[in-house]
């Protein structure tokens, strides 16, 4: 009985230090505009399995279990779920498949479905298929990448060569085109300061506290301040799903495309100066040669108490009508054309 009873006390020790689930990754599926619509999270959860205190400072050893989800952009609500291995990085879709990269090595890159996250390629498949890649697959994310087309995909093997992957057949083909930022979209900054609507109009920000809203019309060489439009610590959503292939070129400051619904762009900012007890603030604006205007504005929150690093941004895009917001501590889908929130998924609303 008392074995039993030490049994049931460890359990519950250990259910009752688990800690709240985060996001650690996010992305978009972009797949057959026939297909079902996906996006995918991976989350971790920390469980806490001993603490010591020293100094006025508390460190817990643990570990942490780590899931892929596929969500329903339509409510929020996870399709699927499978339990990873190692840290995982969605890297997008090529040949009807959703792609990952795992950090652990019995893994690294595959492929799975895209709804029911089956696995459909495993990285020794990849390898069997292609004899001239013996050496193996690279031990980092960094190294694969999905075309924009969708049609192939990028990868680097051990011998550090680079190689065109046919996602269906599995082949591949040596090229000298690395994967690169040079050549093609990637995450690094998913909120911009400035941003070319088009050939001829680019938006950016000027002053302080408050940054109010500047366009400059290019072909006129007109630059004009809209003193009514400001916002605290604003950026410009990126959309890094953008189907646009960068041209090779020695220029590598083409500018990066915005999340943008027609003419409308939408910019994330803070609801006042403190650096830590904010709500984040999505302002959806119409602009075009002649005029901006708020089309609408919404505050997030109940997000104060948590702090920066806890609430930033991992994914932003735009999913039939609604604006999908991926950050470490919630979802959100929010409807486009008016701002309202369908859906919220929260993971934690207080500081850990």
């Amino acid at each position: 009985m008392r074995t039993l009873f030490i049994l049931i006390f460890a359990t519950f020790f250990l259910v009752s230090c688990k800690q709240p689930p985060v996001l650690d990754d996010a992305g978009f599926y972009a797949g057959p505009a026939s297909g079902e619509k996906v996006f995918y999270t991976i989350e971790s959860v920390f469980y806490i399995t001993s603490t010591k205190r020293g100094r006025g400072i508390q460190f817990n050893q643990g570990y942490t279990k780590r899931y892929l989800n596929a969500v329903n952009p339509e409510n929020g609500a996870k399709i699927n779920t499978v339990k990873l291995k190692g840290i995982t990085n969605y890297i997008g879709s090529a040949g009807g498949k959703a792609w990952f990269f795992s950090a652990d090595p019995k893994f690294g890159l595959h492929a799975r479905n895209p709804v029911s996250l089956d696995m459909m390629v495993t990285s020794k498949e990849i390898i069997t298929c292609n004899p001239d890649i013996k050496s193996g697959l690279s031990e980092k994310a960094d190294d694969f990448s999905t075309d924009t087309s969708g049609t192939f995909m990028f990868i680097t093997a051990n011998d550090g060569y680079c190689y065109l992957l046919d996602p269906v057949s599995l082949k591949t083909v040596r090229t000298d085109k690395k994967a690169a930022t040079n050549y093609y979209w990637h995450d690094n900054d998913l909120l911009l300061k400035s941003l070319f609507i088009n050939d001829s109009l680019q938006v950016s920000f000027r002053g302080s506290p408050r940054e109010t809203l500047i366009r400059e019309k290019n072909t006129r060489q007109v630059t004009e301040e809209m003193k009514d439009i400001s916002f605290i610590e604003p950026g410009i959503l990126s959309d890094r799903t953008d189907k646009i292939l960068i041209k090779e070129t020695d220029n590598l400051n083409v500018p990066v495309p915005g999340l943008m619904d027609s003419n409308t762009i939408f910019i994330l900012s803070h609801s006042n100066l403190s650096p830590h007890a904010f709500n984040w603030v999505i302002t959806a604006l119409y602009i075009d040669f002649y005029t901006a205007k708020i089309v609408w504005q919404k505050e997030i929150n109940q997000t104060e108490k948590i702090s920066f690093f806890d609430k930033q941004l991992l994914k932003a895009g735009i999913e039939n009508k609604y604006l999908i917001l991926v950050f470490k501590n919630m979802l959100l889908g929010i409807d486009k054309k008016t701002g309202n929130i369908a859906w919220r998924n929260n993971y934690y609303t207080k500081s850990r």
